[in-house]
């Protein structure tokens, strides 16, 4: 496989303004909410969704901003829970709200991807917003009418917003709603902009300004109960002092971060300053609280995130004292936002900023575990490409470019002499679609001659037609007329079927709509048919816990929909793990098959739940061509996957296939990296699936943090691999019958022990951690929370020294991490031996490959083994196939360099071809970031 490395593609990440999550912290041992998400706000006006995951970190889905917009704060609430006659409490509805420079409040609809309340008023921008906390006697006792809460306040939360005018405004969220509730506090005489505002309790808000003040506010009265001062600034500095942040503790006390970089901490009870520290070199950007009031995180604008921890309190009266127990550098630039959550499985502290990286730091186990960061390239890779015509596209914010691969000119000398030269792709088209919204998909057909936009408000379609422009070719565009119902159709996902004759459009509510591409010939264009109705769903239903019901339909949500090769199987997945299936047959068949879906399905509505995220009124059929799409009628004997799918993937076609035969096998890898293969029309597992692959437990390295993105299909005569790539590696899984395959070393929890002759079952895992980074071994760790001890060790009781007390640990080799240790030598032993012996598939010494942009990867021994990966490449933001050796001509690939490969027909390669992929990488020293704060000392 050729390995084109570039970096051509502008692609602009937004920074990170907000982060909150769905749930507040909990000390008790509950386990943690299944429902839980994390929500991102960056300042291009998208909202990520994240799902925790034990720790896996999945993004799920992006809610689509606009042009001019922003996000400068997120809240979320929860409705009250609602009995039934059982006793069981059905978990509220959960509701999302954002603000951003303007004078509205926006609530979300998380199922459509859109706004779906907006709030405004007689007032300033809108800079900061915070959520009313839930009441404790509507958690304990959700039955009890609102008139037996004390003053009768209803069981809602209320949202509180600090303006640029200096008033703060109250809005109630009750009955659904989002209305105006009341003014707290009216304009300032100075106008002193709210920048910073929080909850201390259902009753009282705090808010800090940009005059050097903090104001505490009765949310019931209206009444200013105190004005809290930080005094003058800075010597030769500013005179006001910003407070950027305010948190409130559980028993009531406040912390504050400002502009002179100091951390103070007030009394909650007279508001009087209790402590300040200044650990920061320049603005203390944002300030986080863990659940039990023991930990505090700080933010600035040195890239510093510092971690205080509480000290003293031992005894009634003794004074707490807050201490900075480390520091880091864990983001290259501002640090604009942070938030906590502690349970008793995930327990993090999370980051972001104008870096637009997100940082995931341990909160309970700081300094034991290592911090992670997530990388800025989207999860779901926004490029495409056309192997036939050399063309990748790739789209972000209402731009989409396009490039083309030149091909490889190669000398008339020998294959081994042949001196080739590789020119870096150009731009052959820039488009900017008209209108506020964001892209939300594109897609770029096969044969490179159509390419579908799509925003959550419309859908658009261009002809591409190449064409020459002084001495270089070029693609003119050209839009192609759409019928209205279908152009006014919003898009979630878009999706050419690799002949280019279908359009698949997954609209926000999740339904699937297919659209027919009639290719007419000479200039006349292409003209697009609506083809029918949505197509149904499946009504299955899977067991969810009690907690998910609090994201309603949205964990119906399609996420990555797929063709097979031949266009005539459809395959969308959902995130609640579910897989649905259709068919192109004719119209008789179509409607045979129809009668037997809609009598299974009526036989198995009675226990479905139907929550509208099934199209009705609709039966599926499309009878207004001889081809209709259907449902498959075996689709319900896939099983549900265990997470959602980030990856759908049909084998390609090797050669022509038989009559009235499909290739049929999907591979899945899913949010947990578990590996299947499908036979869809079987609906059951392949002779590969019955066997389940872990990505990265089978190769010994464990689990990888980074989530699979994408993959890329080498297909020949003898070789059938998938290279499946994530944001920080690459792997290829051999799926040939020759292959063989190592079985995956037992799961953490399940390895057994064997010593002496006998077996002993481990009793937990090791490998836990706390939502972050792996652990640290003790002996490397250098800043953890009450991990160290001063003791003095010599003859002479002058030589103090700091020993962890986790080496006590280590000396006496814990049978848990001894046993780990032994599992991954073993792995590595294996690895090193398969590629001793030459059966490693593709292990080739990285060190003999030059820097350059051009790599070859040549691999094709007997017995090769079925995985092979490598941590070369970073950040990846997409991998594409430029030149594809199934669909070329044989001919014509040897008569030209670029999919010939010359030197491949010396080393036995298929017909002298082999794929060609561009590589994309997006660094981040390759972004353009505004100037950022340097120290003295830098």
């Amino acid at each position: 496989m050729e390995v084109h490395r570039c970096r051509v593609v502008p692609y602009h990440p937004s920074s990170i303004n907000a982060l909150a999550f769905s749930h507040p912290s909990t000390t008790s041992a509950e386990p943690t909410s299944s429902d839980l998400r994390l929500a991102l706000g960056r300042a291009n006006g998208d909202i990520e969704l994240w799902n925790p995951l034990d720790g896996a970190w999945v993004h799920e889905s992006t809610l689509c901003g606009g042009k001019d917009r922003t996000i400068e704060a997120l809240v979320w609430t929860q409705e009250q829970d609602a009995p039934n006659p059982t006793g069981y409490r059905h978990p509220g509805k959960l509701r999302l709200f954002s603000v951003g420079y303007s004078t509205h409040v926006t609530e979300w609809d998380l199922t459509r991807g859109q706004p779906s309340k907006h709030s405004d008023g007689n007032y300033g921008e809108v800079w900061c917003l915070a959520a009313q906390p839930r009441p404790s006697s509507s958690l304990a006792a959700a039955d009890d009418p609102p008139e037996s809460l004390p003053d009768a306040e209803p069981p809602t939360q209320d949202l509180a917003v600090g303006c640029a005018d200096g008033s703060v405004v109250l809005f109630s969220t009750d009955a659904g709603d989002l209305k105006y509730k009341r003014l707290l506090a009216p304009k300032s005489a100075a106008k002193a902009r709210v920048l910073s505002i929080a909850y201390r309790d259902r009753a009282v808000v705090v808010a800090g300004c940009a005059n050097s003040t903090i104001r505490v506010l009765d949310t019931r009265s209206g009444q200013l109960l105190r004005i809290m001062s930080l005094g003058a600034g800075v010597v030769q500095g500013p005179r006001d002092i910003l407070v950027w942040s305010v948190k409130c503790f559980p028993n009531g006390d406040i912390v504050s971060g400002d502009s002179t970089g100091e951390l103070r901490f007030w009394d909650g009870e007279s508001y009087s300053l209790l402590q300040r520290i200044k650990n920061h070199r320049a603005d203390i950007l944002d300030v986080a609280v863990s659940a039990d009031g023991q930990t505090v995180f700080s933010g600035g604008m040195d890239r510093r995130t510092t971690a205080y921890k509480r000290t003293g309190a031992k005894q009634e009266r003794e004074r707490v004292v807050w201490t900075a127990v480390g520091h880091a550098r864990l983001h290259q630039h501002d640090v604009k936002c942070l938030a906590v959550f502690d349970s008793t499985k995930l327990s993090v502290a999370v980051s972001g900023g104008l870096d637009t990286n997100l940082v995931i730091t341990p909160l309970r186990e700081y300094g034991k575990e290592n911090h992670r960061t997530i990388s800025s390239v989207p999860q779901h890779p926004p490029l495409q490409s056309a192997p036939s015509k050399r063309l990748m596209m790739c789209w972000w914010s209402r731009e989409v470019w396009i490039w083309r691969f030149p091909r490889r000119s190669v000398g008339h000398g020998r294959d081994d002499d042949a001196a080739a030269a590789v020119y870096p792709p150009s731009v052959v088209a820039k488009i900017l679609i008209k209108g506020e919204e964001n892209i939300s998909s594109a897609s770029l057909s096969a044969c490179g001659t159509l390419l579908a936009v799509s925003t959550f408000s419309e859908l658009k379609v261009f002809r591409l037609q190449s064409r020459r422009l002084e001495d270089r070719k070029v693609l003119r565009v050209r839009r192609v007329d759409l019928p209205t119902s279908l152009a006014r159709l919003a898009g979630r996902h878009v999706l050419f079927s690799p002949n280019s004759c279908w359009l698949c459009v997954v609209s926000p509510n999740s339904r699937v709509h297919m659209a027919k591409i009639i290719h007419a010939p000479g200039a006349a264009g292409v003209s697009i048919v609506q083809h029918g109705m949505s197509l149904s769903t499946s009504k299955r239903s899977r067991p969810r816990a009690a907690s998910d019901e609090g994201l309603g339909a949205y964990t119906r949500t399609i996420n990555r929909v797929a063709f097979s090769a031949d266009s005539r199987i459809l395959v969308a997945g959902s995130l609640d793990g579910r897989l649905d299936s259709w068919i192109l047959t004719d119209a008789a068949t179509s409607a045979r098959s129809q009668r037997a879906v809609q009598m299974a399905e009526e036989t198995a509505s009675s226990s479905s739940d139907s929550d509208g995220s099934e199209a009705a009124g609709t039966n599926g059929a499309l009878v207004r061509s001889q081809e209709c799409w259907s449902p498959n009628p075996t689709r319900d004997l896939l099983p549900n996957l265990q997470s959602m799918p980030l990856l759908l993937a049909f084998r390609p076609q090797k050669g022509p296939p038989p009559a009235g035969a499909s290739e049929d096998r999907l591979v899945v890898v899913t949010a947990r990296h578990d590996l299947w293969e499908f036979n869809v029309l079987a609906g059951a597992f392949s002779p590969f699936g019955r066997r389940s692959l872990t990505v990265g437990s089978s190769t010994g390295l464990g689990e990888w943090k980074d989530r699979a993105m994408g993959s890329v299909w080498d297909v020949g005569l003898e070789t059938e691999r998938i290279w499946i790539y994530g944001s920080a590696w690459l792997c290829a899984f051999d799926l040939s019958s020759n292959a063989t395959v190592e079985a995956a070393p037992p799961t953490t929890g399940q390895r057994v022990h064997e010593e002496n002759g006998r077996k002993r079952k481990r009793s937990r895992s090791p490998e836990h951690t706390s939502g972050a980074g792996s652990r640290i071994p003790g002996w490397k760790r250098v800043a953890a929370i009450a991990s160290t001890m001063r003791t003095f060790q010599g003859p002479k009781d002058d030589t103090p020294a700091l020993l962890p007390l986790e080496l006590r640990d280590d000396a006496g080799h814990d049978d848990d991490d001894a046993e780990g240790d032994v599992a991954r030598r073993s792995a590595g032993a294996r690895l090193r031996h398969a590629a001793d012996a030459g059966q490693h598939g593709g292990a080739q010494d990285e060190r003999s490959s030059g820097p350059g942009s051009h790599d070859t990867t040549d691999r094709r021994p007997r017995d090769r083994a079925a995985i092979w990966h490598t941590f070369r490449y970073r950040p990846i933001l997409a991998i594409v196939p430029i030149a594809d050796p199934v669909n070329a001509d044989p001919e014509q690939a040897m008569a030209n360099g670029s999919e010939a490969g010359g030197l491949e027909r010396g080393r036995g390669g298929e017909h002298g071809r082999k794929l060609a992929v561009a590589l994309v990488e997006r660094p981040l020293w390759d972004v353009d970031l505004p100037p950022r704060y340097q120290g003295d000392h830098e």
